[in-house]
């Protein structure tokens, strides 16, 4: 996917925030207090102070692989998550193949990994956490605070800490608070508000508050995320047929333990359903504002709770069976042949081969910016973080319209990111290509 379309606006962000923070002038600026200009313009790099912080931590090691240096992070991130599946597996005592196959699919690998980078991290994160839950260790408190500064709307999930047994609950508390410090210190010194970057970043899903756009925008991201969970479904399905087959008796009896060890405090379900029934509240009160832009990578919140429920019920009914392994390579099997055929064919129709990092129209802008001459000037773009990273002196629509100096625009018409902001009153000279044209203000300057 990587090579297709590259990486997508929302990863160059934290890719751009990373290597900001190798750069001596941005310590600089912090340094002599001009923070607010220097980490927008200055000296090629873009830092989005609002962001949570973790993921572009996370991606500092990786400037040294070069030109794979993305690819590297994306291999990371993606072990990452397999090593939290496989560590889970083992605390929920089911085999590592079934849950693997619920969490390394297309729409993880694309909407959770290229399109921002850091919902991999939280899910991974999170399914750590639950491993703690389940041992009843207090640092699962510091795990969610590394969820919640990779991902703040992870913050929901903050009662999970109430399943730490009550003499380590003051413990779990203190390691989330403990790893969250420095950076409300940091929003505190700043901006004078510790939370000023919460504020600000979850304050992008009530600010518009409820409409018809945005409501209609809740089915297809629904169905976008669940959408690799429905051979999970049939699987399901396909077990408690079997169960079904093997005796009435013994479904129902199964049926009876299982609600029995649910209500008894099983914890194994508890911190499933807890999950589950936390995340469906953020995704629910981010839906009324959220878009088709960014509920399908909110989608997690979903996700992680409702693929560990569907696979700790897989499995537990399997394992009832008295030919249990047969039976339990059956569900594998139709799991995995399902898996299989909604990758082969649902990735084609994504679109994620016309958009990214690598997208042809962003080559094409590129060569005509040389063929005009502008091509080391300073530009003005709504796809300015796509410039960025290719290494050119591109800056949002706001630099333009704050300055005196009218700097050469490259407009992408296919890009919606702050396209009203710019200002083509003075554009003298325009030449349109297809996806982007170049404009000129009378005067300008490189």
């Amino acid at each position: 996917m990587y090579n297709i379309g590259g990486a997508q606006w929302d990863f160059l962000s934290h890719w751009l925030y990373a290597r900001a923070l190798l750069m001596p002038d941005f310590y600089t600026s912090l340094y002599t207090g001009h923070f607010a200009a220097a980490v927008q313009y200055g000296n090629l790099f873009y830092f989005e102070i609002v962001r949570a912080p973790l993921t572009g931590l996370m991606m500092v090691p990786f400037a040294a692989f070069g030109s794979m240096a993305i690819p590297a992070y994306v291999a990371f991130a993606l072990a990452l998550l397999l090593v939290a599946v496989l560590c889970l597996s083992r605390q929920l005592r089911m085999q590592p193949v079934l849950l693997s196959l619920l969490f390394l699919t297309p729409y993880v690998a694309l909407f959770l990994t290229l399109l921002n980078g850091t919902e991999v991290i939280s899910i991974a994160l999170l399914l750590f956490t639950v491993v703690l839950l389940l041992r009843k260790d207090w640092k699962a408190g510091a795990l969610l605070a590394l969820a919640a500064l990779a991902k703040y709307p992870n913050l929901i999930f903050m009662p999970l800490i109430l399943l730490v047994p009550k003499g380590q609950r003051l413990r779990a508390l203190a390691a989330f608070a403990a790893v969250t410090a420095p950076w409300l210190a940091f929003n505190a010194i700043w901006f004078g508000n510790p939370l000023f970057s919460y504020a600000v970043s979850l304050g992008a899903y009530s600010s518009s508050g409820p409409s018809a756009s945005h409501f209609a925008a809740v089915a297809p991201s629904l169905w976008i995320t669940l959408t690799d969970l429905v051979p999970a479904a049939l699987a399901l399905l396909a077990s408690l047929l079997l169960l079904w087959g093997s005796g009435r008796k013994r479904f129902a009896a199964w049926l009876r333990e299982s609600a029995a060890s649910v209500a008894g405090g099983d914890m194994r379900y508890g911190v499933a359903l807890s999950l589950l029934a936390l995340g469906a509240f953020a995704w629910a009160a981010v839906s009324s504002s959220g878009t088709i832009d960014n509920l399908p990578r909110l989608g997690y919140l979903l996700y992680t709770g409702l693929a560990i429920l569907i696979a700790l019920a897989i499995s537990d009914s399997a394992m009832r069976l008295r030919q249990w392994r047969r039976a339990y390579a059956y569900v594998i099997v139709v799991l995995f042949a399902a898996s299989v055929a909604v990758l082969v064919t649902w990735f084609p129709y994504t679109g994620y081969a016309f958009s990214g990092s690598s997208g042809a129209v962003i080559s094409q802008a590129e060569n005509a910016m040389a063929v005009r001459g502008i091509d080391g000037c300073n530009v003005i773009s709504n796809s300015w973080v796509y410039l960025i990273y290719d290494g050119y002196k591109a800056h949002f629509p706001y630099y333009y319209n704050s300055t005196v100096e009218r700097y050469p625009i490259v407009f992408f018409t296919d890009t919606g990111t702050n396209q009203s902001q710019i200002d083509f009153a003075n554009v003298t000279a325009r030449y349109n290509y297809s996806g982007f044209f170049l404009a000129f203000p009378a005067n300008h300057t490189c």
